[in-house]
């Protein structure tokens, strides 16, 4: 590749740690390269150091030899790969940082690698950030957590009497609004060091209330999961959205308490119409009185726990939608 008798810089240049080359003013052809230039970049003397130049920075590099260093003395581009004949090369590329040789002046310079840098960069990012797994889970627990307060608040503007179950409920949404920010921070403290990815499970969920604001809670947290969200107030709607779109969904969270049709009645028509699709139903009633449904594989007790509807979900989810029985 590089002839005994072509021209050489000194010898401090020849073995320097950083690439050098010098081009013929007029052509652009390396007249002289270093060492580094040389096995780093395959840049020997008789190349047109333009053609291993990424097309966009052409312009640029013209202009910034024109200037031979009296200012913009650095460059930052990309050279393609080893040369294979004239104006071609092997494809990969290298990021690097043209800087003028001052002491040598003329279409002399050194090109710093960027490549190794850079990957160092990253990997210096991306130890320092937390697990993806941490964040989606830190994320989760905090959502609930304000979901939590977010209840708290309905109760207290809803109920204007303060009677002794309506304050046992906000005590208990509250102790675990604390127990998801006490995990939350358990969480971040005890991240591990090794990074590994997670694979996520995207879902398509159907939620059914007749209070916005709790359609909206369960919007929040199913998002939190990186789940699709589909969210109505009507169980006649839900009911003509699962007609139109079969087996759009995977599952169907229902409010058992609606007043134009009850939870237990539309689980049995959603059955009819998509037999596949699991049901998960939540109700102020206590679920053991409830009758066993086809389809409906949890029924919750309404103040919901959003640890367990989160938990119930994920198990259902894993499931999938050809698995029977509650």
């Amino acid at each position: 590749m590089y002839r005994d008798d072509a021209p050489r810089p000194d010898a401090p240049l020849e073995y320097a740690p950083m690439a050098w080359v010098k081009l013929d003013s007029s052509s652009f052809l390396v007249t002289v390269a270093n060492e580094r230039a040389r096995i780093r970049f395959e840049l020997v003397p008789g190349v047109d150091f333009r053609s291993r130049i990424r097309l966009d920075f052409i312009d640029s590099l013209e202009a910034f030899l024109a200037e031979s260093g009296s200012r913009g003395l650095e460059l930052n581009c990309s050279l393609t790969g080893a040369a294979t004949g004239v104006g071609t090369s092997s494809g990969a590329e290298s990021p690097v940082t043209l800087i003028h040789d001052r002491a040598e002046g003329g279409y002399a310079f050194w090109l710093r690698d960027d490549a190794d840098p850079g990957t160092l960069q990253r990997q210096l990012s991306v130890n320092h950030m937390p697990y993806r797994k941490t964040l989606r889970n830190l994320k989760q627990q905090l959502t609930k957590a304000v979901s939590y307060s977010e209840l708290i608040q309905t109760i207290l503007g809803d109920l204007p009497n303060r009677e002794e179950k309506t304050i046992a409920t906000i005590a208990r949404y509250q102790g675990l609004a604390m127990e998801q920010l006490r995990w939350a921070m358990a969480e971040v403290t005890a991240d591990p060091v090794r990074r590994r990815p997670i694979p996520r499970i995207k879902k398509h969920i159907l939620v059914v209330d007749d209070e916005e604001i709790m359609t909206s809670l369960m919007a929040e947290l199913m998002k939190a999961g990186h789940h699709k969200v589909t969210t109505l107030t009507s169980a006649r709607s839900a009911l003509k959205a699962i007609a139109v779109g079969s087996r759009t969904y995977d599952l169907a969270l229902i409010d058992h308490e609606m007043p134009d049709m009850d939870g237990a009645m539309l689980a049995t028509e959603v059955h009819r119409i998509d037999a596949a699709l699991p049901m998960v139903l939540y109700s102020h009633q206590d679920p053991r009185v409830l009758p066993v449904l086809p389809g409906v594989r949890h029924i919750l007790a309404r103040p919901l726990d959003l640890s367990e509807l989160s938990r119930v979900i994920h198990e259902v989810l894993e499931t999938g939608r050809d698995s029977q029985g509650r």
